[in-house]
């Protein structure tokens, strides 16, 4: 395939089990070779962008991804990985974006990953109110100089974080949620101003498995205890299992609810790259579904808007 596929892997969950600042930040347990092999497939499909970060599994995704990268040596790969966010000797997390702490790093995710640049470089989850304007942008543009980086910005916490990045324009790539369960990204990023210089990726186009068959199905499903959907709160539970239940007519279309709400966001034309998390063939397959069924109708679209307000009213002042 030589077209750019704005379908790339999210592999946040091949970190596998993780507490990451005394929280559960992992996925549950990790299936390592068929990962592998979702990993393969994915590249053999015409795959080239992969986001991962130092945190995913304490380097473990970035671990697994770097010894398949280097085994295949696939051609036009893009990796995205980030920086910033640390766990101390007493377990507990803590944020730094220092330059020292930057190039530091860049060379470790390298290392792991096996690679000698990477494609994009994000600042992880800052703060919503992080002062980009005061933020030292030369060891970013050195980097891009050298060649170790192509592109920059941030892996945003919530929207009020994008905002605040394409206020102050910093760097050229940002990072957000962006799924039929929150499109507020439609009314406060991909409408700014600053907007067109930038890269988006969207996040979490599935709200964490939550838009599949299984949770459909199962809206009492419960996840287990090294599962971070296990936190998720009560009042967030129940919103799931009502929305989910007002898409239900996706589930007749190809692919059932994950690849048609998948569709809507891969499509849009607002969107780089999108990354769903995938750990099996299976999503993966699901997941090219979508990139090869095209777009949703107007019609489906005009359907999602009027089932669902943009986002979790609980999720506003974010």
């Amino acid at each position: 395939m030589t077209q750019k596929i704005k379908l790339g892997f999210g592999a946040w969950q091949l970190g596998g089990e993780c507490t990451f600042g005394g929280r559960q930040t992992g996925w549950g347990k990790l299936d390592e070779a068929e990962a592998r092999q979702t990993l393969l497939e994915a590249l053999e499909r015409g795959i080239t962008f992969f986001d991962t970060a130092p945190g995913y599994g304490k380097g473990r995704s970035e671990l697994l991804l770097g010894s398949v990268f280097s085994a295949v040596k696939p051609p036009g790969l893009q990796v995205c990985t980030k920086y910033g966010s640390y766990e101390n000797a007493a377990g507990e997390a803590y944020l730094d974006f220092s330059a020292d702490t930057l190039r530091r790093s860049v060379e470790e995710s390298l290392g792991r990953l096996r690679l000698d640049r990477l494609d994009t470089l994000l600042m992880h989850g800052p703060a919503d109110d992080f002062d980009y304007g005061v933020l030292d942008i030369a060891p970013f543009e050195n980097l891009k100089s050298q060649g170790v980086i192509r592109h920059y910005g941030v892996s945003v916490r919530s929207l009020k974080g994008a905002e605040n990045v394409l206020n102050v324009g910093f760097g050229d790539t940002i990072e957000a949620i962006f799924n039929v369960l929150d499109r507020r990204a439609e009314e406060r990023v991909f409408t700014h101003p600053a907007f067109s210089r930038y890269r988006f990726i969207g996040r979490v186009p599935l709200a964490s498995g939550f838009l599949s068959e299984r949770f459909l199905e199962n809206p009492g499903l419960r996840f287990g205890e090294t599962d971070i959907r296990s936190a998720v709160s009560p009042a967030d539970r129940s919103w799931y299992e009502t929305a989910v239940q007002k898409l239900c007519f996706l589930e007749e279309l190809p692919g059932g609810i994950s690849t048609s709400a998948l569709r809507y966001v891969l499509h849009h034309p607002a969107t780089d790259f999108v990354i769903p998390g995938m750990r099996n063939r299976a999503q993966l397959r699901n997941n090219l579904m979508a990139l090869e069924l095209g777009p949703l109708s107007e019609e489906l679209q005009t359907r999602i808007k009027e089932a669902l307000p943009l986002t979790n009213p609980n999720w506003i002042k974010h």
